[in-house]
């Protein structure tokens, strides 16, 4: 319901969540009320929309060392497309490649596919960091990539991963030190 119109999705759930209320005996406000706790969610959570810190220097140290990125994420063109432009992360990639552009979407193995086609490489000369086991790191590991789980609250996790992610980091800026190997992890050219 979310991927391909999330305003329309939260406000879709805002009413759910009115009518759900209302079924149990609780007052509510009117179904516009709704709609504008939405469209204020909606619009607070893109005000607070940020790189994480380091990132964007880790994307451009890859790119500078030789190594080739692509972004592969799921939703609408133009969703996404203004997302990327927002923090110039275009020029960061050698391939953009966003599910409402291209009819397929993350954890549909042909994406991962499609991506890999693109970049002319194979499944193991891959390093996927995604911050969901469903959606990125399971078909990646399935497709036989090296994965690294970004997860801000992994606590103890942080590390070598268990059978579901082989490398989990809390921050964007310092997964590459977790990767297997020296200078170069193996999945790189």
């Amino acid at each position: 319901m979310g991927g391909a119109a999330p305003r329309q999705a939260r406000r879709i759930i805002a009413a759910k969540a009115f009518e759900a209320l209302r079924r149990d005996g609780c007052a509510t406000p009117s179904p516009q009320i709704a709609e504008r706790l939405a469209d204020a969610f909606t619009l607070h959570r893109d005000r607070q929309m940020r790189l994480e810190p380091g990132a964007d220097a880790v994307l451009v140290l890859l790119r500078d060392a030789g190594y080739r990125l692509a972004l592969l994420t799921n939703g609408t063109g133009t969703l996404q497309r203004a997302k990327i432009e927002r923090f110039g992360l275009a020029s960061r990639f050698h391939h953009v490649q966003i599910e409402g552009e291209v009819g397929v979407g993350k954890p549909d193995p042909a994406a991962f596919k499609r991506m890999f086609a693109a970049l002319a490489v194979e499944p193991p000369e891959v390093c996927v960091v995604g911050d969901s086991l469903v959606w990125d790191i399971r078909p990646a590991m399935a497709l036989g990539c090296f994965t690294v789980l970004y997860d801000p609250e992994a606590g103890e996790a942080v590390g070598r991963g268990s059978g579901d992610v082989h490398v989990v980091t809390r921050t964007l800026a310092s997964w590459a030190t977790h990767l297997p190997g020296a200078a170069r992890p193996p999945w790189s050219e």
